[in-house]
């Protein structure tokens, strides 16, 4: 079918590609920093190669096929890995879902992609600032005598549910990005972003990623029992600390003694949040602002505090994001529809194109 003028979409954003490999220990601005947002809402227009207005975006997915036509059963015109930069051109809807006809920024590579994998804005970018990645170890390695088992010694009564929330602490572990953290450094677009965004060629070696992708980390082998594994990536113990004593007891919330068998509990919001920024923070070269609500929901192993706890923590949050490692970030917006507050301008655009009047800006020569 014939698309017209009015699918045409405007750019508000770009690409800033970071090539400094010194990078700085997190500070409570670079915290409160959005790198989705930061610098994505200028409202100048950017062009395509065509010369028509465009909407920056980038690829969500691991890795995204790019289509020559609208649909699943065109020709693929290449692939796209996650936060690859593109440009937004033209919309199409089959189905009841929505594509984008879009160019990769760097790249020669265009066709058309299935909305719901990718995100509008510029992508992560990291830090700023140089400095340093801290102590060659996980940033919540817990000191003292327990070791730490590693999933294995969780599994056995955490397959099943236990307590009051319906699925077990395993399989919840099992089905979330944290359980691949460690075979994820290994894969050929963790390697091409490692590269680009840090100068780090091999991420599955290089202690800057391991130590936030490996559950203790830099722990000296006296402190790890034989049912400790690597390749566990985030386990457990990263959140809840070594388990060599506590995961042999009842340590539910009924037994008032398991922090002293080194069971670290996480109800507290502020106390949760604390922990997570160690890693989800802007050392990271996929960092996303953090919202503690939505981590939390994302993990949730547990029956979770009221609804109107979390909200509180926002405005607490708000009121002191010095100290609390800053505000509660929004979610990304997901290009599933055309954004409909670019209308007007395209608009304003196709009417000057009618008239034979030259766009309000141009492409770059």
């Amino acid at each position: 079918m014939e698309m017209g003028w009015w699918p045409k979409i405007l750019l508000v954003s770009g690409w800033l590609l970071i090539a400094s490999t010194s990078w700085g220990q997190p500070s409570a601005a670079d915290l409160r920093r959005d790198p989705l947002l930061d610098g994505s809402e200028d409202t100048t227009s950017t062009f395509g190669r065509s010369g028509d207005p465009a909407l920056a975006a980038y690829v969500a997915a691991t890795a995204l096929n790019v289509r020559e036509g609208v649909g699943t059963t065109t020709p693929l015109a290449g692939l796209l890995h996650k936060y690859d930069p593109v440009l937004i051109t033209n919309h199409a809807t089959r189905g009841g879902e929505v594509w984008f006809e879009i160019e990769a920024v760097g790249l020669d590579v265009q066709g058309w992609v299935t909305g719901k994998y990718l995100i509008r804005g510029a992508p992560p970018r990291g830090l700023h600032s140089p400095a340093d990645y801290g102590a060659r170890q996980s940033p919540t390695l817990a000191e003292g005598k327990f070791k730490y088992v590693g999933v294995a010694g969780c599994r056995p009564c955490h397959t099943e549910s236990t307590g009051d929330f319906s699925t077990g602490a395993y399989r919840v572990w099992k089905s979330h990005p944290h359980a691949s953290a460690y075979r994820v450094l290994s894969l050929g677009f963790t390697r091409r972003l490692g590269g680009r965004l840090r100068g780090i060629d091999e991420p599955d070696k290089d202690w800057r990623c391991l130590k936030c992708h490996v559950t203790a980390y830099g722990a000296p082998k006296s402190r790890l029992a034989k049912t400790y594994r690597v390749e566990d990536g985030v386990g457990c113990e990263t959140c809840h600390g070594p388990g060599s004593a506590y995961a042999q007891e009842n340590h539910g919330p009924d037994n008032p003694d398991r922090e002293a068998l080194g069971f670290v509990k996480l109800t507290n919001l502020v106390e949760r949040k604390e922990l997570c920024i160690q890693c989800h923070n802007p050392l990271s070269p996929t960092y996303k602002p953090f919202n503690t609500r939505r981590f939390s929901r994302d993990i949730l192993h547990w029956a979770d505090v009221p609804e109107a706890e979390y909200v509180t923590h926002a405005k607490q949050v708000a009121k002191d994001p010095d100290a609390l490692g800053g505000p509660e970030a929004e979610p990304p917006t997901v290009l599933e529809s055309p954004p409909p507050d670019l209308i007007e301008a395209i608009v304003a655009h196709q009417g000057e194109k009618d008239a034979g009047a030259p766009p309000s800006a141009a492409p770059a020569p």
